[in-house]
């Protein structure tokens, strides 16, 4: 069963026993997790919002999380997740690469997470792999900023988490399909029989 992330929703469908004595797995839609990504760190941006962190500034601003940047983040924890499918390894590393590669500076490369070799994705392990040393790092995210955000990033990376990531499955057949079917026949006013 591919599900949104609706406890409830699985719940009801094992309680109903549809196929007998069968166990009925719960994955979680891909689309649906990479969205917690956002939202957590939204919902952290407005909770430290006007609080000064560690380093005496902002969680927002130069060198901080800023909506764009959060933009990204979910972007690349729904790549990492959906480019290791059967490889939970993979994924949390993957994951993990997003903050650290963030962080990264030219005085504190923190480059251990990203993939090595020449087509890596990764500016500094594609110098390394070349033995040139002509990677530049663009502003880091402030050491404060990581910290803050660190939680979310083990959350999201937990293993029952991504357990029910793994064949990276999405709804958006199932979406497509309901979006259609309430087009023709609305909840919120009265068709007849055969509309139904």
């Amino acid at each position: 069963m591919i599900s949104d992330g609706d406890c409830k929703n699985h719940a009801s469908v094992v309680e109903l026993k549809p196929y007998g004595d069968i166990d009925i797995a719960k994955e979680d839609c891909v689309g649906h997790v990479q969205k917690r990504m956002g939202r957590r760190l939204r919902d952290l941006k407005n909770m430290y919002k006007g609080r000064k962190l560690e380093d005496g500034k902002t969680i927002g601003g130069r060198d901080c999380l800023t909506d764009t940047k959060i933009d990204l983040f979910q972007k690349y924890y729904g790549k990492a997740i959906r480019s290791h499918k059967q490889n939970k390894e993979g994924m949390r590393r993957a994951i993990w690469a997003i903050l650290y590669h963030s962080a990264s500076s030219d005085e504190n490369p923190q480059h251990d997470y990203c993939p090595e070799g020449e087509t890596s994705w990764c500016g500094w392990q594609r110098d390394q792999a070349k033995g040139t040393d002509s990677y530049q790092h663009k502003s880091p995210l402030a050491p404060a900023v990581v910290e803050v955000i660190k939680s979310t990033f083990e959350a999201l990376s937990a293993d029952d988490l991504l357990d029910r990531c793994l064949e990276g499955a999405n709804q958006n057949q199932n979406e497509s399909l309901n979006s259609v079917v309430w087009g023709l026949c609305p909840k919120d006013s009265f068709v007849g029989l055969s509309s139904v």
